[in-house]
């Protein structure tokens, strides 16, 4: 249990063991809060600065059998190399100094100040997660929905929606090796960065300078999905809860994780409040398995093993998947 725990480390995790002090811990917990598929992504460390060179296994050899005093043929796996950028995101908070001076504690009004600011920035890695797209920015690493945009009936089903007003749900296997999440290399602190930079002179909307305690925070990520039966996805979800209501989304999620590796084991499924609604009125009449996740909130699971969690940057607005 304990080397299984090692080797799925979540940011939240990741950040106590490295700064044990709280100080990045803080900020993990605030965007572990805001977006809940940063509890579970294990984080690797780069192998190449901002890049993670990986390889993609393109073939596994069958076994052979053999006779006594006979041999059998010599086997190999192939690969192909593939590149996972590590994107930089930043925030800026700035908190006017004569305000925070006459709070009851001032450090800790300057970090419920900034509070809003980490959640932007969870939102910001999040929506990478999803939809980041290495053709349109270079810097990014493709997102579960680049890497599943291909209806192949296994593990991208149709739901059948049509038009623009569509969304998602999707399934993660996550791993250290095949589907994790990468911070840049010689990070001290899983690529979370904050700098207190001080006292500072600051300009107003009107270019009216104040003085001002200024943070700097950094978030270091990418995605590196290297084996494609470990995600799934449910595609063409219509938003309009009339034909929405009309699918079996159940059904359609239980293909898809009998199609990935162990048939879904400890898989995660993500879904935004429209579709989690409808999986809600798919269960009413259906036994629910209630646990608490690692901040006592209660998480439903599809079925033993397998939570199902709320992510409001899964958009209600998605292209609609051939």
């Amino acid at each position: 249990m304990a080397e299984r725990l090692l080797n799925k480390l979540s940011l939240l995790e990741l950040a106590n063991r490295i700064a044990p002090n709280g100080s990045m811990a803080t900020i993990a917990e605030v965007m572990s809060k805001e977006n809940p598929i940063l509890q579970d992504v294990p984080f690797i460390e780069a192998n190449s600065g901002a890049v993670h060179k990986d390889t993609i296994r393109t073939f596994v050899p069958k076994g052979e059998k053999r006779q006594f005093d006979k041999g059998v043929g010599i086997v190999s796996t192939k690969t192909e190399p593939i590149t996972f950028n590590v994107a930089m995101y930043e925030s800026y908070s700035q908190v006017d100094k004569a305000k925070c001076d006459m709070a009851p504690n001032p450090k800790q009004f300057r970090m419920d100040e900034a509070k809003g600011i980490i959640e932007g920035l969870s939102h910001t890695v999040a929506d990478a997660i999803f939809y980041g797209n290495s053709e349109i920015d270079p810097d990014e690493s493709d997102g579960l929905a680049k890497i599943c945009n291909k209806i192949d009936k296994q593990r991208v089903i149709d739901a059948g929606g049509t038009g623009d007003n569509l969304t998602s749900i999707y399934i993660v296997q996550w791993d250290k090796v095949e589907a994790k999440g990468i911070y840049q290399r010689g990070s001290k602190t899983g690529g979370i960065v904050h700098d207190d930079l001080g006292e500072d002179t600051v300009r107003d909307e009107n270019n009216k300078p104040y003085q001002a305690y200024v943070d700097h925070f950094q978030c270091h990520m990418g995605l590196g999905i290297t084996n494609k039966k470990r995600v799934a996805r449910i595609c063409n979800i219509p938003v309009d809860p009339t034909e929405g209501e009309k699918i079996n989304i159940s059904k359609l999620i239980i293909r898809a994780l009998n199609n990935m590796k162990q048939q879904g084991k400890e898989a995660v499924i993500y879904g935004n409040a429209t579709a989690i609604n409808l999986l809600d009125i798919e269960a009413l009449n259906k036994a629910t398995v209630q646990l608490e996740d690692a901040f006592g909130m209660p998480v439903t699971q599809f079925r033993p093993g397998n939570p199902i969690r709320l992510c409001e940057c899964i958009l209600d607005s998605e292209e609609h998947v051939a």
